[in-house]
């Protein structure tokens, strides 16, 4: 999962969420508290930012609302796109370590009664304005004139929302301040021990009300450990099967070399007493097993290119032909079956050729 490229960061990062309807909270009463506890979560020592969101990328929820989008006419059997959507405060993306591309982040000031305002990933951008600027463009949630209508102010580099191995899609972000909700989650971006800011975040929110109790207080990394599951355990599996076929495929070659040593030990000391020298005997076992290993690893090759298709879905970070990999395990491979056929080349270098005949 190192590999792939989320679209954020989940180094340094925490998280909370928090439910005020659950403690009857007023939609302004939410407002305040969601300001004060920014504000003072940005004031504690070690915490670089922090902003606000509805929910986070690779979370089990999804919001999806239909839009049109200038320039663009939908199928005559759709009635718009329906695109993933994420709302989000401030410095939500310096938060979180998203690469904005142009334009600008969500402003503060931009709340509720404020000019509708959203924010698109590349693969948006690439989508449906193709080699121009989409900053300045507009969005409509249902139809043109119908709606509400958003001016894109940004465009940020697209990542993963619901699944890791999922295709690049284009996603909405909206101001999180024109569309409050009870259940909010906020992220941070700390310095120094994760542990001790998701202590002093649990103090703040204390001194803000006592009754309140913070769910999903943990670090962004443990807060995915189930989006990251299936790819770890995935890896993992691969790399214990991996081990033990290389494991087997190591000992039958050096079985193989081992028994063809002990069939040939008349004709070695045959060799030898003819005048073989000991570096020509091992030369010719080390041969004949990497003439082994050699076809063994091209029928593997071959055999990885059939299964590219197959296993695309199961990579992720790296191409089912990624060239690196095409090149360094068939090398390895191979150097551990030298390392595999060494043991009996030098059995078979120590032969005396007078034992050898007369062990026949």
């Amino acid at each position: 999962a190192q590999n792939v490229n989320l679209g954020f960061k989940i180094e340094n990062r925490v998280t909370a969420e928090v439910n005020l309807k659950d403690y009857g909270y007023s939609a302004e009463q939410m407002k305040q508290f969601n300001d004060r506890f920014l504000e003072r979560v940005a004031a504690l020592p070690g915490i670089e930012s922090v902003a606000i969101a509805d929910y986070l990328p690779l979370d089990s929820r999804y919001l999806g609302i239909t839009y049109n989008v200038e320039g663009r006419e939908p199928s005559p059997q759709q009635e718009g796109y329906t695109l993933q959507t994420f709302d989000v405060g401030a410095s939500y993306f310096a938060t979180m370590g998203t690469a904005l591309l142009r334009g600008r982040e969500f402003a503060p000031s931009e709340r509720e009664g404020a000019a509708l305002v959203a924010i698109i990933n590349q693969t948006m951008a690439d989508q449906f304005w193709p080699g121009q600027d989409a900053v300045g463009r507009r969005l409509f949630e249902g139809k043109p004139g119908q709606g509400d209508s958003y001016e894109i102010i940004g465009v940020v580099e697209t990542g993963k929302y619901r699944t890791l191995g999922e295709d690049q899609r284009p996603v909405v972000f909206r101001s999180r301040l024109q569309h409050p909700r009870p259940r909010s989650t906020f992220v941070a971006h700390v310095r120094g021990d994760p542990l001790a800011a998701l202590r002093a975040i649990h103090e703040v929110t204390r001194a803000l009300d006592p009754r309140l109790s913070l769910s999903r207080l943990e670090t962004i990394e443990r807060h995915l450990a189930l989006a990251l599951f299936p790819a770890r355990t995935t890896g993992l599996l691969f790399g214990v099967l991996g081990a033990v076929a290389l494991l087997l495929a190591i000992s039958g070659l050096f079985g193989v070399i081992a028994y063809s040593v002990s069939q040939r030990t008349r004709e070695i000391g045959i060799r030898m007493a003819l005048g073989a020298k000991r570096g020509k005997v091992v030369e010719m076992v080390l041969r004949q097993g990497m003439i082994l290993a050699g076809a063994g690893t091209l029928i593997g090759l071959a055999g990885a290119f059939a299964a590219t298709r197959l296993l695309s879905s199961l990579l992720l970070g790296v191409g089912p032909l990624d060239p690196l990999t095409f090149a360094l395990v068939p090398m390895l491979l191979l150097v551990v079956a030298l390392l595999a056929c060494v043991i009996p080349a030098r059995r078979a270098a120590k032969v005396d050729p007078m034992e050898a005949l007369r062990y026949e």
